[in-house]
């Protein structure tokens, strides 16, 4: 997945740095909940390679950094780790607590490539409408993309606390 990632990253860059030079005087730099466009701005290197920058650092967080980390910190048996059945998972075998915590650095992945293509379609979405050949951002991408991620931060606590039910069920 990790592969993955960065290849959706670098088609997201590639998208920003191909479109760049064929934007008009003005870009949308802000969109109201209707998803029509309430702030404008000259399309400097800041204000259009914003979403990219935020869209790596939030892909590197969640989808390559915090799964190791979520990883070592079951390793090491760390009081720090916030698991749901949090007794119980720590009184698990380290091979059975990194099996539990797979669950939850996949997911963590899963929220990256959600953040990623959020942020693709927003920067899609910021052409067409400074082109306008939209009149609005649809607000049904961006409720829908922001839903995904939440729906996404409840399964990610349900199947964690599956994952440490199943370890210690094998245990047993």
């Amino acid at each position: 997945m990790a592969g993955f990632l960065v290849l959706c990253l670098a088609a997201l860059w590639a998208f920003a740095g191909t479109a760049w030079s064929g934007l008009p005087e003005q870009i949308p730099t802000h969109f109201d909940l209707s998803g029509r466009a309430d702030g404008w701005a000259a399309p400097g290197f800041s204000s259009w390679f914003l979403l990219p920058t935020l869209a790596t650092a939030l892909v590197g967080f969640f989808g390559l950094g915090l799964p190791r980390w979520v990883v070592g910190m079951a390793r090491r048996n760390s009081p720090l780790l916030n698991m749901p059945q949090k007794r119980r998972f720590q009184a698990l075998p380290e091979e059975a607590r990194v099996r539990a915590v797979g669950v939850m650095a996949a997911g963590l992945q899963r929220f990256a490539l959600l953040f990623a293509l959020l942020f693709g379609w927003i920067l899609y979405g910021v052409q067409e409408v400074a082109h306008g050949r939209w009149g609005v951002l649809p607000p049904v991408g961006m409720f829908g993309g922001v839903g995904l991620l939440l729906a996404q931060s409840l399964w990610l606590v349900v199947a964690a606390s599956r994952a440490v039910s199943r370890e210690v069920a094998a245990l047993e």
